[in-house]
This record gives C-alpha cells, sequence and structure tokens, in this order.
C-alpha cells in the first residue's frame, strides 16, 4: 500500500467515525456519499468481471490466433473501448502477451480514452444541456488530442520497451483522430453514437451482474467460478474505501483552500467554479457537471480536457488500479493521469482565450 492510499483510508476512518458520532467534523456527508457508490461499483464490476476472465481462459487459443494476426498487441484495442472497472483490465491483462503491455493496455490506456468512450463521453453528453454542449465536444477533443502525453508517460514508467510502445501507440493515434474527426465534422451523430456505446455498455454489465448473481443460486447455470466472484466482491470493497476518503479529501480541500483555489482560477482565467470542478475531478469527473452550467466558456473547455486524462486519479480508478496492481503501477499511473491532465490544461488555455469582464 503506497502514501497515497494510506493517506485516502485514514480520512475514510475520519468520516467512518465522524458518521458514527453524528456528522459533527462535517465529514459524515462526503463519507455516505461515497459508501453510497458501493452497489452501482458491484453492479457496473462484477458481471463484466467475472465472465471477462472466465471468457478469456475458455479462449485462449482464440486469443493466440489474434495476437498472430494483428501487428500490435490485441490488449490495446480492449483497452480503447473499456475503463479499467468496466472490464478493461482484467481482459486486457488476459489478452495482452507480456506483462508491461498488459498494464499499459488495461492501466494507462483504459483508464484515459477507454474511460473516455465508455463512461465520461456518455455520462457528460446525457447531463449537459445543449447550450453547454458545443464547449464539451471542444474540450474534449483538446483532451483526445493531448492523449499521447499520458501514453508516453505512462508507457515509459511501466517499462514498455520504445519499439513496442510506439506499435502499441499507433493504433490508439487512430481511434484518437477518428473520434475527434466525428465530434468536429458529425457531432450529432457522433453524440447518438456515442450514448448507444454508453447505454449498451451500462445494460450489459446490469444484464452479466444478473446472470452471475443467478449462479449463485443455482449453481448449475454459473457461468463463472464462485471465486471470481468473491474476488470481484473484495476489489469493490476496496474501491469503496478509497472513494469515501477521496470524497472527504475534496470536502476539506474546498472548505480549507478557498485562497488557493481563487488563485488557481486567476491563473487559469477562469471562474471559480471552474477551478473548483477540476479539483473534484480528482476523485470523479461526474462531480464536476452539476457546476459545469455555471462556468464560463474557457472552465467548460478546460474542464472537458481534463476529464479525458486527469480525471479519477485519485478516486475511484487509482482504488480499482490499487487494489490489484502493486504499489509502482499506481505510482505510474497516478503520474500518467496527473502529466495528462496538465498537458491537455495547457492545451486547452491556448486553445481557448480567456472571456473579457464586462
Amino acid at each position: 500500500m503506497n502514501g497515497l492510499i494510506g493517506a485516502l483510508l485514514l480520512l475514510a476512518a475520519f468520516g467512518l467515525l465522524d458518521q458514527g458520532t453524528g456528522g459533527r467534523l462535517g465529514l459524515a456527508e462526503p463519507f455516505g456519499q461515497g459508501l453510497a457508490s458501493m452497489g452501482g461499483l458491484a453492479v457496473s464490476l462484477v458481471g463484466i468481471y467475472c465472465l471477462g476472465i472466465t471468457a478469456l481462459q475458455a479462449n485462449a487459443a482464440g486469443v493466440e490466433a489474434l495476437e498472430a494476426v494483428l501487428p500490435f498487441d490485441p490488449s490495446v484495442l480492449v483497452g480503447c473501448v473499456l475503463a479499467p472497472d468496466l472490464g478493461g483490465w482484467s481482459i486486457a491483462r488476459g489478452m495482452a502477451a507480456g506483462e508491461a503491455v498488459g498494464r499499459f493496455s488495461g492501466v494507462i490506456v483504459s483508464s484515459t480514452l477507454g474511460c473516455a468512450v465508455s463512461f465520461v463521453l456518455p455520462l457528460s453528453l446525457a447531463a449537459v444541456g445543449e447550450e453547454a454542449r458545443s464547449d464539451l465536444m471542444a474540450g474534449l477533443v483538446v483532451g483526445i488530442i493531448t492523449l499521447p502525453a499520458t501514453l508516453a508517460v505512462g508507457g515509459v514508467l511501466l517499462g514498455v520497451p520504445a519499439g513496442e510502445l510506439a506499435v502499441c501507440c499507433a493504433p490508439i493515434v487512430v481511434v484518437c483522430a477518428l473520434l475527434c474527426l466525428a465530434l468536429v465534422k458529425a457531432r450529432r451523430p457522433a453524440t447518438r453514437v456515442l450514448l448507444a456505446v454508453g447505454n449498451g455498455i451500462r445494460l450489459a454489465s446490469f444484464v452479466l451482474f444478473g446472470v452471475v448473481v443467478l449462479g449463485l443460486f443455482v449453481p448449475a447455470w454459473a457461468l463463472s467460478s464462485q471465486g471470481l466472484v468473491e474476488e470481484a466482491l473484495l476489489i469493490v470493497v476496496k474501491i469503496t474505501a478509497v472513494v469515501c476518503g477521496a470524497m472527504v479529501a475534496a470536502r476539506l480541500i474546498l472548505a480549507w483552500c478557498r485562497r488557493p483555489i481563487e488563485a488557481l482560477a486567476r491563473w487559469l482565467g477562469v471562474r471559480e467554479e471552474a477551478a473548483v470542478g477540476l479539483i473534484l475531478s480528482l476523485a470523479t469527473s461526474l462531480s464536476m457537471l452539476p457546476l459545469f452550467g455555471r462556468m464560463d466558456r474557457r472552465g467548460r473547455v478546460m474542464n472537458a480536457a481534463f476529464s479525458v486524462s486527469g480525471a479519477f486519479a485519485l478516486g475511484g480508478q487509482m482504488a480499482f488500479i490499487a487494489s490489484v496492481e502493486p504499489g509502482e503501477v499506481v505510482a505510474a499511473f497516478v503520474c500518467a493521469k496527473l502529466a495528462g491532465g496538465v498537458c491537455a490544461l495547457l492545451a486547452a488555455r491556448l486553445f481557448c482565450p480567456a472571456e473579457k469582464e464586462g
């Protein structure tokens, strides 16, 4: 367990203590919000995790055949469309030819482009009003364009050889280019497709969760082992504990760091709501969506751009990675996400001029 995880668990403990003593410290509410995420996490993760691993174990020959046909590791394709906790990590690690490239696909690619495609884009498009959607799209394009910075930092820190890293990044660059082109040239059709993809993945997670739970009660119909279910539920509990700590940390930052937040807003040239949104996105990009309509245009573009790489760097995704990978991989994950998020912010700052007051 690394220091950051330990600090978040300590904050979660304070939140738990505050909830048990009547909420006098003001930490019970954010702790409760983190705790409430456990059910959704279980539904999203358990079915895809268990059946994804089971399918890979049953089709090892097919994976080997795919590796022989493609010029790059097939795990990269999985990372491009699924977030780590939506099966991206487990399936990518199972398909990868080597440990380093498996971690690159399942940790770095999956937590950026995969999360953007399967989670951030669909939910953001559904939550943001039509009047702010063009700013959301512009920011997402900036975030996708700067994604190679995240991939490069993550690949180097995970020890992927330079030649193999370049080959793995080639299909990702193509996917990013096509996605940017679709969002710029055909925004409405692209929006409908992305919403359909997100809703399809969400529906699949519910169905697969139901299938796994049914197998626990009717062993004859079980499609995965009980051991895999227990493993998945253990991951859910670990994620929830860290998310509780991240929510408490966000509350403390907002309460105690008003001046630094104001200074950050001035430096970025945005309203204070936009600076708060960026901080909240470190835990989850969903937290900044209620503030999105109150931000200025530059702030909306920056928050959308940051959500591609920087979001979840200290929240649920980090908790998931920490539950399945050693500390050095967690450190590489956080460094790569933050490096990509900063690059996206700088690019958005250059791309979108600040609004003139008055």
